[in-house]
């Protein structure tokens, strides 16, 4: 683990770090069930089929009878006279009536392994098979929500700060305000830590564990009274890129199991180091050649601008354990990271199984030869997995007649690619620890906005 006057590393014996990436047996068993089943019916259906080709007989053919013509019919307008506008809204879109109940009556559903005790705090059973309401969250609106398996941070309305889990503390057994009177807008967790930006764009960084929390050094804050300050009863560290003026601020945060990414309202990206136990070595930092050995002198989780993206102001990222996506505002896609299972949408090569550099997805190669130009809308990175939205536009072809060229909609493309080594893109690497999460959650009011 670095040390918080970082001159070095040091060994970790957190039970909850060393427990977080082993796989319940009971889960396996459960996953061998699932396609033992599968592979029963499709022996079953093979069967049936062989029986009745020898019933048949293999000389009798059949020409099958043309199909029904399909008979359509258009859906009528769900729109009722007499009603109000917001009552309309409600008949024709289901989503909408599903938001407007969710302000009603907020919460959060969660559901998965329970093994950290994150799922359901207050129980001691070891899977939860379907989606259950966390009983604390009742009635409680929240800005943001993450979930790993043995351990949890949320933000409230008021822009606290809550954890819970056995990373957390063994003994809580429902979600405690920790960094309180920031007003965070987001967080994001590392291996070891909580990472939460407030709405005036500061970054906070924080121990999971509760006892560290409590043991690490205390900074002093200012009070709202002139002049006199306190101590923090909670230790954490402040993370703070280099601005080029006062009107620009960090506007939003993603972070890996080792490393994060800050944006900043000017479209400039920084990264730097989000776990106090391994420096980012898989060139998830954007920067060729950084390294704990090289890094420049100062805290060992300082931000580092990634220079070869300026000139394309970024306008959303994303991380996932050891690898990075950022798009721009024109709909390009860089990314950079560990690639060894295609997750940065380039072919794995054994030679060169990382990309330190970010390099620009050839996203337009999935359109070849259509009249289609794509420009992504949206991107999203999770465990060794990348994902992104498209919208892509038809242009009319050199001898086509242009005014049949329209808009066609949204179209959803996934990353990774197959690798061909190791051989699955959903398996985790035996030698090192990945992070695929054994919980879920819904929350109905997660992404509320920050009051003005």
């Amino acid at each position: 683990m670095f040390d918080e006057s970082n001159r070095g590393i040091k060994s970790s014996s957190r039970r909850y770090i060393s427990s977080r990436f082993n796989e319940p047996s009971e889960r396996s068993t459960q996953q061998t069930w699932v396609r033992s089943f599968g592979v029963l019916l499709a022996i079953g259906t093979g069967a049936a089929f062989f029986h009745g080709s020898k019933r048949l007989g293999l000389r009798e053919l059949h020409a099958e009878s043309p199909p029904a013509p399909v008979d359509f019919q258009l859906e009528k307008p769900k729109k009722k006279k007499g009603l109000s506008k917001e009552d309309n809204r409600d008949l024709i879109s289901s989503q909408h009536l599903q938001v407007k109940l969710s302000w009603e009556n907020p919460g959060v559903y969660a559901w998965g392994s329970n093994s950290g005790r994150v799922v359901a705090p207050d129980s001691d059973e070891a899977f939860i098979k379907s989606p259950r309401r966390i009983p604390f969250f009742d009635g409680v609106l929240l800005r943001d929500l993450k979930l790993d398996r043995n351990f949890a941070a949320a933000i409230t309305e008021k822009g606290d700060l809550l954890q819970w889990g056995k990373g957390y503390s063994e003994e809580t057994t429902q979600p405690t305000p920790t960094l309180t009177g920031k007003d965070l807008i987001s967080v994001a967790i590392s291996r070891n830590r909580v990472i939460a930006l407030s709405s005036s764009g500061k970054i906070y960084s924080l121990p999971i564990s509760r006892t560290d929390q409590l043991a690490g050094p205390k900074p002093v804050e200012s009070t709202w009274i002139p002049f006199y300050s306190s101590q923090s009863p909670i230790s954490y560290r402040t993370i703070q890129p280099p601005l080029a003026s006062r009107s620009e601020k960090v506007s939003s945060i993603s972070s890996g199991l080792e490393h994060l990414l800050i944006l900043t309202s000017a479209g400039r990206l920084f990264s730097a180091a989000s776990s106090s136990e391994e420096f980012p070595s898989r060139g998830q930092l954007g920067i060729p050649g950084l390294t704990w050995t090289t890094r420049p002198e100062g805290p060992y989780d300082q931000p580092h601008e990634i220079t070869t993206l300026r000139g394309f102001e970024i306008a959303a990222v994303s991380a996932g354990d050891y690898h990075s996506l950022a798009l721009d505002r024109e709909g390009r896609v860089f990314a950079f990271g560990d690639n060894a299972y295609g997750q940065l949408g380039f072919d794995y090569s054994s030679e060169s199984p990382t990309i330190d550099a970010p390099s620009l997805l050839p996203i337009q190669n999935l359109y070849a030869g259509t009249n289609l130009v794509p420009r992504v809308t949206s991107i999203a990175a999770g465990g060794v997995n990348s994902y992104f939205t498209i919208d892509a536009i038809r242009v009319a072809g050199q001898n086509e007649d242009p005014s049949p060229s329209r808009r066609i909609g949204r179209v959803t493309a996934l990353q990774p690619k197959s690798a061909p080594s190791p051989p699955s893109s959903n398996t985790t690497r035996p030698s090192t620890p990945s992070s695929p999460s054994a919980c879920s959650a819904l929350a109905s009011a997660a992404h509320t906005p920050p009051p003005p």
